[in-house]
């Protein structure tokens, strides 16, 4: 009994140490903070680094004994093998204990040694509340006009037509100019207060530059100085009196730079004075945080965009070879010069600038080489400075989120919930009791965007998708902040100066393709990181033995696209793993080890069609908060997964289950019912539940509650065969109420369920209704007050839409309807509206030759029709639908358009897009086609096409036009009228013979001709000015360039499986930058 004792207190000590443990890296964390502030000399530097060892350290020991625990709930029998007698009996748990005390004593002895040595010098302890600010690290700014401004009259353009705008609100009109450090703004703001129509225009313009030290006393004598030269007064109210008096009834313009600080009641303060000017008084705010661009310009914000390549070139050669050299030609020096500016400056005119006056006064044959070797930090005491006042101005939990992001390429795009989960999976985000953590990480990731750490790049024609990337600017940040724990394998940043310090790493698979990879990986000790990412068709394996021992710290493990097909046993080992993905990859099941993965968190299984199966002891993963299932493309014939394990509705906390594939219950096979939605409640986000035909019957449909889930934004049920009881079961898998986007496929049954078309569905915007074989009766599907898109495909009976008088889809904005093979009426009246309504598919509805179309005419917004296999209804409407902007003609069966039509289209005054797909059959257009307004014209796959209407010729504002798959085209007509066509792709018309005789659009930028077999000649060049990129492929019988050259703007060109072209390309000269033959790059 005293053994027993004894062995209990022990239990009891470790717990205690533990708390103290924690405790110290609590400390360390707060003193980390404090170190951010600090100038180190090489003595504390080392210091800091060695307390950073020891915080890991003691993260990793912590992990170990939680990782312990979590085991302990999840064992066989618990109950009994985790009685406290039981398990002071146990010797493999105290030969645990043991190891966990001597771990902890080792590492608290580290600590106390650390915390002796700090005798030596002061730390500053920051908490986790703590925002550092700071006086602006620059000279403040002033009004005076740019010395080089290269770049930005457009923006200046757009902003003085915006200021000058009639506005009699009461109101002050505020419009920030957002953008990044040494973008621009300033320059912008400067060019606008000095233009003579503003001037004229503005009673009173002023400047006041703010800096992230708000201080508005400061800034109220600022304006005050500006205003009247004189600002004396030390108390605010005086000099708050005086603006307002100076100001009164006057217009003014007031431009306030460098603004940051997102207090509201800031800005109420700071714009008192000013409420008593005249009507029209307008702000203008520089600011590099979105979240103040928000804030004070409401609806409007200006972006300042980097500068294009060209006037980056020209800045810099302005401050290199000084502001009278126009034109500086050097052969291949000025090329590689170039190209090496462009790179190190990215768009930031300061860059340019800088580099410019660097390297004025050495020696020109000498430029190139200094340049390959600067890191382009531009100059430090400004540049980087001005993007570590960015971060400085971070609060203390972002910071880590921001430094982790080094490890993202620069370029490389990504969407929010994959950097959040990465966040997550080390602890980066501070959840508060009852938060969701993806909610957190939600508002971290919006406030980076806000203050343009990522920006933006719109994905997908829908734009529902974001994705973002980080400037490289902002990569050059993060990596100087990570301070060598982030390393980029495979990228030219600069080496780590100790690989052990490296705790996320990320490998390039394109640029480091070596069959040693991981030997390589090997070397790095202490990683919490590892993505692999660049290879679509890198074939990969992981060794076995490096998940034992370099890789047994990692947090996150991430295999984008990479063609592994199995994972080692050994990866149950990696005890503390959090995130596990392999999206894209060609996995076929995951080895059961997986099932110890006690901390895991995230398992990314998207997009890989060959999985088979999970493992069938998930269930015992109990920390498991998203199971990714994803597939971008759902079909059931390319994926594998045929059921889900038993008991995988015991993770109740699960948040993301994007897939659920539904299989009777039979236990022999570990396979699951739909019953096992019964309690996961907290599901966010998309759930596709499929096979919804193995059903048993509504009873079992009802205890999936799929009513209770809430949280879903997403929702598809799938059937892929008959079930008789099709109508019931649908019946009770009745969504939450709040779903956005609701999809239903493959139903058999007769009728549609009550519920849908339900007013209580008032945040529906999305429909999809597939594949409904027997129904014949679409429900009441505009009683849905916000449905927006609505999409109906694959009805076999349906032979009407509407089928009422009182339909009124009032928010409907996009209707679509695919392979309706029985659908013959437009049914409905006068009143059947559609007043929202901007775009139109008909796709393969055959029988729609005569239809009634009593709505048409109340279609006032429709802007977009396509229009494909359709019969020739299309024909008849013209004129009721005037505002259209966009029509494509996809396979119709028709020899040629009507003559009729011709009157009707030319009342579509607002057509700017025309595309004529795949129609097969058609020999002629009218001779005056196409609408004179067009912007882009396609003709694309109409092999009996015989010529193009003259009526080409009138089309002055054509910017596009392509020609494609024409094979019986002998000829184009004359192009020369085309005064705005930038961009013209004529491909495989193997029957023409020349070109436009009288040559080609000069404003013309991108030509490219493609697999025209007959073509002879190439047209005369010269006088093309604009013309940048140049691409001919396949065009075999072409001999020569042009008799006298090429533009001299052209900057790229490429020859492809041209013999006689590619031969004549080899000994031209080096005004061309990018010349590629037959698949090679011969000059950049």
């Amino acid at each position: 009994m005293e053994l027993l004792k004894k062995k209990l207190e022990f239990a009891c000590d470790i717990d205690n140490e533990g708390q103290k443990l924690m405790s110290n890296m609590e400390m360390i964390q707060a003193v980390l903070r404090g170190g951010e502030k600090m100038k180190f000399d090489d003595v504390q530097r080392a210091w800091f680094s060695d307390l950073k060892d020891a915080g890991y350290d003691a993260m990793d020991v912590l992990d170990e004994y939680l990782y312990e625990v979590q085991r302990r709930k999840v064992i066989h029998l618990p109950h009994l093998r985790n009685h406290t007698l039981s398990s002071a009996l146990n010797p493999s748990r105290l030969k645990f204990m043991s190891n966990m005390e001597r771990k902890i004593k080792y590492i608290a002895g580290k600590i106390d040694d650390l915390k002796n040595k700090r005798l030596t010098f002061k730390v500053e302890v920051h908490d986790q509340t703590d925002q550092q600010h700071e006086g602006s690290m620059c000279n403040g700014s002033t009004s005076l006009p740019p010395i080089s401004p290269c770049g930005r009259e457009n923006d200046q353009e757009r902003i003085v037509n915006m200021l000058l705008q009639r506005d009699l609100k009461p109101n002050i009109a505020v419009l920030p100019i957002l953008g990044e450090a040494y973008i621009g703004k300033t320059t912008v703001a400067q060019l606008i207060i000095n233009d003579k129509r503003v001037s004229r225009h503005f009673d009173v313009r002023i400047w006041a530059h703010v800096s992230p030290d708000f201080n508005i006393k400061r800034i109220s004598a600022s304006i005050l100085e500006s205003i009247y030269d004189k600002s004396h007064y030390d108390n605010l109210d005086t000099l708050q009196k005086h603006i307002q008096k100076r100001l009164r009834g006057k217009r003014f313009l007031l431009v306030l730079d460098d603004y940051w600080t997102e207090n509201w009641h800031d800005w109420e303060e700071l714009k008192r004075p000013l409420l008593k000017a005249s009507a029209g008084s307008k702000v203008i705010v520089t600011t590099r945080s979105g979240a103040v661009a928000k804030l004070l310009g409401m609806d409007l914000t200006y972006q300042v965009k980097p500068l294009s390549s060209e006037d980056c070139w020209s800045l810099f050669r302005r401050c290199a070879l000084g502001v009278e050299v126009k034109e500086y030609n050097s052969g291949d020096f000025l090329d590689r010069l170039k190209m090496e500016v462009l790179q190190k400056c990215n768009g930031v005119p300061f860059i340019a600038a800088s580099l410019g006056h660097r390297l004025h006064q050495k020696d020109k044959s000498t430029w190139v080489a200094i340049l390959q070797e600067e890191i382009c930090d531009a100059n430090p005491n400004y540049f980087i400075r001005a993007r570590q006042l960015s971060y400085a101005q971070l609060h203390s939990h972002l910071k880590p989120c921001f430094a982790y992001c080094s490890i993202i390429p620069w370029e490389f795009q990504f969407e929010e919930e994959w950097l959040i989960k990465h966040w997550m999976a080390h602890g980066f985000i501070q959840s508060q009791p009852g938060d969701v953590a993806r909610a957190t990480g939600s508002c971290y990731f919006r406030t980076l965007v806000e203050q343009s750490f990522f920006q933006r790049e719109l994905v997908h024609h829908g734009g529902e998708r974001h994705r973002y990337s980080m400037s490289r600017m902002m990569h050059e940040l993060a990596l100087h902040v990570s301070t060598d724990e982030c390393y980029i394998l495979g990228s030219p940043d600069k080496v780590p100066k100790k690989v052990q310090s490296v705790r996320h790493l990320t490998v390039l698979i394109d640029k480091f393709a070596d069959p040693n990879m991981f030997e390589t990986i090997s070397q790095y000790k202490h990683l919490h990181t590892l993505l692999v990412t660049g290879g679509t068709s890198y074939v990969l394996s992981i060794p076995k033995n490096i998940l034992n021992s370099t890789l047994k710290k990692l947090r996150l493990l991430e295999l984008d696209n990479i063609e592994i097909t199995k994972l080692p046993k050994s990866i149950g080992n990696l005890i503390h793993l959090r995130c596990l993905m392999l999206q894209g990859s060609k996995i076929r099941q995951l080895p059961e080890s997986i099932c110890s993965l006690y901390n895991l968190q995230t398992l990314c299984l998207r997009n890989c069609y060959d999985l088979e199966k999970l493992p069938r002891r998930i269930k015992c993963l109990r920390k498991l908060r998203h199971i990714d299932l994803h597939l971008d493309d759902p079909s059931p014939d390319i994926h594998g997964l045929k059921d889900m394990p038993v008991d995988i509705g015991l993770l109740t906390d699960l948040q993301t289950l994007s897939r659920f594939v539904t299989s009777k219950r039979n236990i022999l096979d570990n396979h699951s019912s739909i019953k096992e939605l019964d309690k996961l409640d907290n599901l966010c986000g998309e759930l596709l539940i499929s096979n919804l035909h193995v059903v048993k019957d509504a009873q079992e449909a009802a205890q999936a509650h799929l009513a209770s889930k809430q949280f879903l934004q997403k929702m598809e049920l799938s059937w892929k065969g008959n079930n008789k009881q099709a109508e019931q079961i649908l019946e009770q898998l009745k969504p939450p109420s709040g779903i956005k986007e609701l999809t239903i496929s493959g139903y058999t049954g007769i009728s549609c369920p009550i519920w849908l078309g339900s007013e209580s569905y008032t945040n529906l915007v999305t429909l999809s209704l597939y594949d409904f074989k027997s129904c014949t009766v679409v429900p009441s599907l505009w009683l849905l007050p916000l449905l927006e898109n609505l999409h109906i495909k694959g009805w076999d009976a349906l032979v009407k839409f509407c089928g009422s008088s009182s339909a009124s889809f009032q928010a409907l904005k996009k209707l679509h309807f695919e392979r309706m093979d029985s659908l013959k009426q437009w049914d409905g009246d006068e009143r059947s509206a559609f007043p929202a309504l901007t775009e139109l598919v008909v796709d393969n509805c055959p029988m729609l030759e005569q239809p009634k179309f009593p709505g048409l005419q109340n279609f006032p917004s429709l802007t977009s029709a396509n229009i494909i296999a359709s019969g020739k209804f299309i024909w008849g409407p013209w004129r009721s639908l005037s505002c259209l902007t966009s029509i494509t003609l996809r396979k119709l069966p028709t020899e040629h358009i009507p003559q009729h039509i011709p009157p009707g289209l030319g009342q579509l005054r607002f057509l700017r897009h025309l595309k004529i797909i795949h129609c097969e059959q058609l020999v002629y257009m009218p001779e005056d086609w196409p609408p004179c307004n067009l912007i882009r014209f396609s003709v694309k796959h109409c092999p009996q096409l015989l010529q193009l209407p003259n009526g080409l010729q009138r089309l002055q504002e054509l910017e596009d036009m392509e020609i494609v798959g024409c094979g019986k085209l002998t000829c184009l007509p004359e192009m020369r009228k085309l005064t705005s066509l930038e961009r013209l792709e004529i491909s495989e018309c193997g029957s023409i013979q020349s070109l436009p005789s009288k040559g080609l659009p000069k404003k013309l930028q991108f030509l490219s001709i493609n697999k025209c077999h007959g073509l002879t000649c190439l047209p005369e060049m010269r006088k093309l000015t604009s013309l940048e990129r140049l691409e001919i492929s396949e065009c075999g019988s072409i001999q020569s360039l042009p008799s006298k050259g090429l533009p001299k703007k052209l900057q790229f060109l490429s020859v492809n499986k041209c013999p006689w072209l590619s031969s004549r390309c080899m000994v031209l000269g080096s005004t061309i930058s990018s010349l590629w033959i037959d698949g090679e790059l011969i000059r950049y």
